[in-house]
C-alpha cells in the first residue's frame, strides 16, 4: 500500500503512467460510471496494482471541487464486489493538495 506521502505526490505531480491513472469526477449512484471505474480498477489489477486519482481533466489539471459525493471504501468495495471476478480488496483516500 502507498504512503501517505506517495498519495499527496500523486496529487500534487500528477503523471499518469501505466499504474497510475487521472480521471474527472464521476457520479458513482449511476451503474455506468461505476461499471467504467470496475473496468478501471480491473486493468489496473491486471497491470500488478496501482491507483485511480480522482479529481482531475484528460490534461492533468484539477477538475474543481466535485459535484459528486467523494468514492469512500465501502462504495468501492461493492462495486469490486458486484462487477469483478474473484473480488479482491481496493482502498480509497481523499487526499487534499494547497
Amino acid at each position: 500500500m502507498p504512503s501517505m506521502r506517495d498519495l499527496e505526490e500523486l496529487v500534487n505531480s500528477p503523471n499518469e503512467t501505466l499504474s497510475v491513472e487521472y480521471k474527472s469526477w464521476l457520479n458513482l449512484t449511476e451503474n455506468g460510471p461505476r461499471a467504467g471505474l470496475a473496468k478501471h480498477i480491473s486493468a489496473l489489477s491486471n497491470h500488478g496494482g496501482g491507483s485511480i486519482v480522482f479529481g482531475f481533466n484528460d490534461d492533468l489539471t484539477y477538475a474543481g471541487q466535485s459535484p459528486f459525493p467523494h468514492p469512500t471504501h465501502d462504495v468501492v468495495s461493492a462495486l469490486v464486489t458486484k462487477y469483478l471476478e474473484p473480488p479482491f480488496q481496493c482502498d480509497a483516500f481523499l487526499i487534499t493538495s494547497p
